[in-house]
């Protein structure tokens, strides 16, 4: 019943946060055009992202019920950590999101609008509606407390410590070079078939072989010599065709001869190979303007009449001219896409960076997330183009010629690539940061943030992969494409970056990850009086001594330490002022006769922990030699 009452709530997030942005879609529709494929991603990016969201918060909240808070508590502790997370996810997906709009495509548009109100709706449904929800039903999503099953089974019992990712964490930090260029290596391999992406422009061809528009485009295409896309039409406004006649029978010569030029057609005549190969008489009354035809040998989206459409842009024509058709579209689009991605690419990656920044306050930890997010884009382009246009999943293209991607389709897979890669790295960082303020460690909060996120990430993952994953069931391919290339990076980012490549950053970088400038005009916060010392658990069993000298730690049995930075006392018992330059905690100013002090302290208390840590524990009376006896003493 109540594993069913916490499934409930994430679910009824997800259909809130779906119907909703449906909802409010459908008002848009009256407003602007909206493609009819916003309603496919506004349910499965809707409900992939409430129940995310609803997740993250639930398995805090129910972190803080196990440690002894009721209800009301509970919820209070976690709505300021996850949260504020979430809301800092949900602006920067909605950021990567209405980036999209700098493009001047009426596809992408509409998506992006869509995705921007179904992020809406899921921030707002998990801030507000979740909280009331899980008032109501109170103590019953607490979850049952499932007893160990076995040896492998190591830890307190909190169900959201993963060892299983605890381990690979220690194994990753242990060797972080060698994990992290493996992980590298993999993302950049991933991303190299990004290189040979083939953009093209929707037609029939996305939709199933059954429709009647794809029936009706392949008999054309069959019953004519040329297919009605593969023409260019020039026109000429200015230009009378019967005064000059000569100089357009010498224009129509010349676009004949081009490469690509199957047949030229003017109101004189057809062309071909730079001759004329026919007369047309037409009785006609004089009058201004004339219409230049030019047929192409190859597929309109190939890259030969791709160059026949610029070469009949270059051709010199009697009179101001302009070119229309398929091919001609293409090249505008394409060259327009192009013209905005640079500036797509530095206000996402610029604003994600300073939002980033903001929340964690470090500048290595905001420039990695970034940079890790470029790999997540390429990567997930590279899935693309390596799936459906070199391996040809969805068959062979048909208009013929080589395999290409609907150009709208790697611009809206980077963004929601991106998005969710930093939801992923928001969660994950603040998480480390609770540890690294607690602890003052780098690698104890690398290896915290890990276990205690690691299982969360995993189903997250799959929940967004078997959401986006449910468009791969469309009988159109462009919902095909981007269903099937969000499941693999999702997956692939909630393993390789989170549990591979970001805890080897973060373990070469060690305390550097958590610097930040001094900001100017701040005062300098003034410490407490240090508290007695407490004997408290934290995770896995490790005890922690709170007092005089920091954080120390030892196996023993109680409760989980406050969620709050380990206070910096000087030896006269005094709080002294500091300077908050690193993140989560303010650094004391010390004299040389007190660093070395404390450096002697913290040398002995990692002594002392590293030879408690090399005894074989094991649950009960060992575990109460080790935490009653004389190193235990020594150690607090």
């Amino acid at each position: 019943m109540q594993a069913g009452d916490r499934r409930g709530h994430t679910c009824a997030i997800g259909a809130t946060a779906a119907s909703g942005a449906l909802a409010l879609l459908a008002v848009a529709t009256r407003l602007m055009p909206i493609s009819v494929f916003a309603v496919n991603l506004s349910c499965a990016l809707g409900f992939g992202l409430a129940v995310d969201y609803a997740l993250f918060i639930l398995a805090r909240y129910r972190e803080e019920r196990a440690r002894g808070l009721d209800a009301e508590q509970a919820v209070g502790r976690a709505m300021p950590t996850t949260g504020r997370a979430v809301v800092f996810c949900a602006l920067t997906m909605a950021w990567c999101m209405a980036g999209l709009l700098v493009f001047p495509l009426g596809l992408i548009r509409s998506l992006a609008i869509a995705s921007l109100i179904v992020v809406a709706f899921c921030a707002v449904g998990t801030l507000f509606l979740l909280p009331a929800l899980v008032a109501a039903l109170g103590g019953r999503l607490d979850g049952p407390r499932l007893p160990s099953r076995g040896p492998w089974r190591r830890g307190s019992g909190d169900l959201s410590v993963s060892p299983a990712w605890r381990r690979a964490a220690v194994a990753v930090t242990a060797r972080s070079w060698l994990w992290g260029t493996a992980g590298a290596v993999l993302l950049l391999g991933l991303a190299r078939p990004v290189a040979g992406l083939r953009p093209a422009l929707t037609d029939e061809s996305v939709l199933p072989p059954s429709a009647e528009a794809r029936t009706a485009a392949a008999a054309v295409r069959a019953d004519f010599s040329f297919a009605p896309e593969q023409q260019l039409t020039v026109v000429l406004p200015r230009t009378d065709a019967a005064s000059r006649a000569a100089e357009l029978d010498a224009y129509a010569r010349t676009l004949a001869a081009l490469p690509g030029a199957a047949r030229v057609s003017t109101a004189a005549g057809e062309y071909a190979e730079g001759r004329r190969v026919g007369k047309r008489h037409t009785g006609a009354a004089p009058r201004t303007g004339a219409l230049v035809t030019v047929f192409g040998a190859d597929p309109v989206q190939s890259s030969e009449t791709s160059a026949l459409a610029d070469a009949v842009r270059a051709t010199p024509a009697p009179g101001p001219a302009l070119v229309t058709g398929t091919a001609a579209h293409f090249d505008d689009t394409r060259q327009a896409v192009m013209d905005a991605l640079p500036s797509w690419t530095g206000l996402t990656l610029c604003a994600v960076f300073i939002m980033l920044l903001l929340f964690t306050r470090s500048l290595l930890v905001a420039f990695k997330a970034a940079v890790l997010g470029a790999l997540s884009i390429g990567a997930a382009l590279g899935l693309m183009v390596l799936l459906f246009q070199r391996l040809q999943l969805l068959g062979p293209p048909a208009t013929g010629g080589a395999s290409t991607l609907e150009i709208t389709m790697p611009l809206l897979a980077a963004a929601l690539a991106f998005g969710l890669c930093v939801d992923y790295e928001v969660f994950l960082v603040s998480r480390m940061a609770e540890e690294w303020r607690r602890t003052g460690q780098n690698t104890a909060a690398i290896v915290f943030g890990i276990e205690h996120t690691g299982r969360l990430f995993t189903t997250a993952a799959l929940v967004v992969a078997v959401s986006m994953g449910a468009l791969m069931l469309s009988q159109v391919s462009l919902l095909v494409v981007l269903g099937t290339t969000m499941a693999a990076i999702v997956l692939i980012d909630a393993t390789v970056v989170r549990g591979v490549l970001v805890p080897a950053f973060m373990q070469l970088a060690g305390r550097v990850n958590w610097w930040s400038p001094p900001t100017p005009g701040r005062a300098a916060p003034t410490t407490a009086p240090a508290p007695a010392p407490k004997h408290r658990t934290g995770d896995h069993g490790l005890r922690r001594c709170v007092g005089h000298g920091g954080a120390r730690e030892e196996t023993a049995g109680g409760e989980h330490p406050p969620r709050q930075p380990v206070q910096q006392i000087m030896p006269d018992g005094r709080g002294r002022p500091s300077t908050p330059r690193w993140f989560g905690g303010p650094a004391p100013s010390l004299t040389h006769t007190q660093s070395t002090v404390a450096r002697s302290r913290s040398r002995r208390r990692e002594a002392a922990l590293r030879h408690l840590r090399a005894l074989p524990v094991v649950r009960g009376h060992r575990r109460d030699r080790l935490t009653h006896g004389p190193l235990a003493a020594r150690s607090c």
